[in-house]
C-alpha cells in the first residue's frame, strides 16, 4: 500500500499538469514519474533524518558535528548522482507536433483518469483517450515524399527559416536546412533556445544537415549558439566576412567551435559555382560571387539563395541593400521566383522597384518583430509591394508561416499557429500559387 500510494502521488500530478508542461515546453518529461519514487524514499528515510541529526548534534553535542557531517555530505552527493542519473536515462520525449484537437484529447483524458471513480466507464474513456494521444504523438512529423516544407519563424526582429524536404528516394532521410537562426542583441529571450530548440525537438530532428548564416549581424547568426554542440550539424554555409574582418568576433568564434565538432564550414567561393542540396530540389548562391567583397557592409554582403523545388522557386535574400540590389540585377543573377523573403525585413533601404521587377513575386515574406524600433516594414516599402499586386505576409502580423510545395505549385499558411489558417468564410489556404 504505501509503495502504491508513492506511485500514486508520483504519476497524478505529473499527468495533471502534462497538458500545459506540453504547450509551454514542447516535451514529455518521463523522468518525473519515476524520479519521484526512486528520490522521495530517499530524501524521507535517509537525507532528513541525517540533516536533523546533523542539526541536533551541532547544537547539543558539537562533538558529534563532526561526524555526522561526512554521512550528511554524501547523502547530499547521492542524491545529485540519482538526480543527474534520472535526467540522462530518462530524458524528455519530444511529443511530435501536435494539433489543437490532439492537446484536447490529452486534456480530457487527463480529467476523465483524475477525477472520475475507478473501474468507471468514464475512466476507461479516459486512458483510451491518452492512449490514442500517445500514439498520435509518436508519429513522426516528416513531409510527404517529394514535398518542400519551410517555416518562416517568429524569432521576433530577425530572421529564420526551417527547410525541410522528404525525397521520393526509399529509405532517404528528410533534408533539413536553417536559413539564419534569429537572435536578440538587445537582450531578452533567446530565439535558439525559446524558437529554434523547441521546435526542432517537437518536428523530431535530431541532426541539422545544413546552416546557412546570411551575414554577420546578431539577429541573424545569434541562435545558433545555442545549436552548437547541442545537436549535429553537417555544414554552415557563411560569406567569410566575420572571420576575415573580426576574428576574435562572436561569430567566428561560433564558427571555430562549429569546426572543432565536425561541421563543415564553406563560403562563397565553393559555392557560387555549382547546384546544391539534396535529389529534388535545388540550393543555388548566387550573392556575394566569388567573395565577399570588403567595400560593402556586412548587410550587402548577405548570402542570396535560390531555393527550386519544381516550378517553384523561393528567393532569400538576408538584409542586402540597394548596391546589392543593382548588382544583381545588373548583373542578371536574379531568377524569377513566386516567393521573396523580403530583403533587410522591410527597411526603406531595400525592396528596390529594379529587384521586384526582376523577381515578380506572388508572395512576399517580411520577417519583422512586432513594435520594433527601427519601424520595420516601413510604409513606402508596403506600399511598393501593394502596387505591383504582391501578397505580403507578416510574421510581426500573422506569426509564424508555412509555405508547403508539390513541385507544380505552392501553398502559403499561418498554420504554425494552430491549424491551417483559413481567410474567413472561405475553405482556402490564405494563399495559393503556381
Amino acid at each position: 500500500a504505501p509503495l502504491g500510494e508513492l506511485a500514486r502521488s508520483s504519476w497524478r500530478p505529473w499527468l495533471a499538469t502534462l497538458p500545459a508542461v506540453i504547450w509551454w515546453f514542447d516535451s514529455i518529461p518521463w523522468a518525473g514519474i519515476w524520479a519521484n519514487p526512486l528520490l522521495v524514499p530517499f530524501l524521507g528515510l535517509v537525507l532528513l533524518p541525517l540533516a536533523m541529526a546533523h542539526a541536533l548534534s551541532c547544537t547539543l553535542l558539537p562533538s558529534l558535528c563532526t561526524l555526522t557531517a561526512p554521512a550528511l555530505e554524501l547523502s547530499v552527493e547521492a542524491l545529485g548522482v540519482l538526480v543527474k542519473w534520472t535526467g540522462t536515462h530518462l530524458p524528455d520525449l519530444p511529443p511530435g507536433q501536435q494539433s489543437a484537437w490532439q492537446l484536447a484529447l490529452l486534456a480530457l483524458g487527463s480529467v476523465l483518469v483524475l477525477f472520475t471513480g475507478p473501474g468507471g466507464r468514464a475512466r476507461r474513456a479516459g486512458w483510451v483517450a491518452l492512449l490514442v494521444f500517445t500514439l498520435a504523438s509518436m508519429c513522426n512529423p516528416r513531409p510527404p515524399p517529394d514535398t518542400l516544407q519551410i517555416d518562416f519563424l517568429d524569432v521576433g526582429q530577425g530572421d529564420a527559416a526551417l527547410l525541410r524536404f522528404a525525397s521520393p528516394a526509399k529509405d532517404t532521410h528528410t533534408f533539413t536546412a536553417l536559413i539564419d537562426t534569429g537572435g536578440n542583441p538587445g537582450g531578452g529571450p533567446d530565439p535558439g533556445e525559446a524558437v529554434l530548440r523547441p521546435l526542432l525537438r517537437r518536428q523530431g530532428i535530431e541532426r541539422l544537415d545544413l546552416v546557412v548564416i546570411s551575414h554577420a549581424h546578431p539577429d541573424h547568426y545569434g541562435g545558433l549558439a545555442s545549436l552548437v554542440g547541442h545537436m549535429p550539424i553537417d555544414e554552415i554555409w557563411d560569406n567569410g566576412q566575420a572571420e576575415a574582418e573580426q576574428p576574435a568576433g562572436p561569430l567566428a568564434q561560433l564558427l571555430a567551435r562549429a569546426r572543432a565538432l565536425g561541421t563543415r564550414v564553406r563560403g562563397p567561393a565553393a559555392l557560387c559555382a555549382g547546384l546544391h542540396g539534396p535529389s529534388g530540389i535545388e540550393l543555388s548562391l548566387l550573392w556575394p560571387c566569388p567573395a565577399h567583397s570588403p567595400l560593402h557592409d556586412p548587410n550587402d554582403n548577405s548570402l542570396v539563395l535560390a531555393i527550386r523545388h519544381g516550378s517553384t522557386r523561393i528567393l532569400f535574400t538576408g538584409d542586402i541593400e540597394s548596391a546589392a540590389e543593382q548588382a544583381l540585377v545588373a548583373n542578371d543573377r536574379i531568377p524569377r521566383s513566386q516567393v521573396l523573403k523580403v530583403p533587410h525585413h522591410g527597411s526603406r533601404s531595400s525592396s528596390g522597384l529594379a529587384l521586384l521587377r526582376a523577381v515578380a513575386p506572388q508572395v512576399a515574406v517580411i520577417s519583422a518583430g512586432p513594435g520594433n524600433p527601427f519601424g520595420h516594414p516601413h510604409p513606402e516599402v508596403v506600399e511598393r509591394y501593394q502596387k505591383l499586386n504582391v501578397q505580403l505576409m507578416r510574421t510581426d502580423l500573422q506569426g509564424g508561416l508555412r509555405l508547403r510545395s508539390d513541385g507544380t505549385g505552392f501553398q502559403m499558411s499561418s498554420e504554425l499557429q494552430g491549424d491551417l489558417a483559413l481567410r474567413e468564410g472561405e475553405g482556402e489556404p490564405l494563399v495559393v500559387g503556381r
